[in-house]
């Protein structure tokens, strides 16, 4: 292997490093050192089919009592995906880079248009989107 690109994993938005028989990772805390590291191991556990250890989510109930249909705060929710989505649009809402998403959908769902996010009075809102 003499390169390698990596695009939106963890903190490494775009690169393409040259690699060399031996690579030395030098940078300031936070820099992404780790995560590229990281990377390799991801990369090996989806090799070895080990893809027990990624958490998955599946939304089967899609009627108006779902979880992911009910309001969900964008001060509370936002800082991971509940197991079972009753806060998937403060989250979507918080990452607002969802244009992969958005586009991901579309490619399934050719009407799917965008999410439409509008915070009531008190900071809740619930998952819609305009067809």
């Amino acid at each position: 292997m003499d390169f390698i690109e990596i695009s939106g994993y963890k903190s490494i938005h775009n690169e393409s490093i040259d690699l060399k028989p031996i690579n030395l990772l030098i940078g300031a805390n936070g820099s992404g050192k780790s995560n590229f590291i990281s990377f390799f191991d991801f990369l090996n556990k989806l090799y070895n089919r080990n893809l027990n250890e990624f958490r998955k989510y599946h939304f089967h109930d899609t009627s108006n009592k779902s979880p992911f249909t009910q309001l969900s705060s964008i001060e509370n929710d936002i800082y991971y995906l509940y197991n079972n989505g009753a806060n998937l649009a403060a989250f979507l809402y918080d990452i607002k880079e969802n244009n992969r998403i958005v586009k991901t959908i579309q490619s399934i769902a050719p009407y799917f248009s965008d999410f439409e996010f509008i915070p009531n009075n008190e900071n809740y809102l619930r998952l819609q989107w305009k067809d």
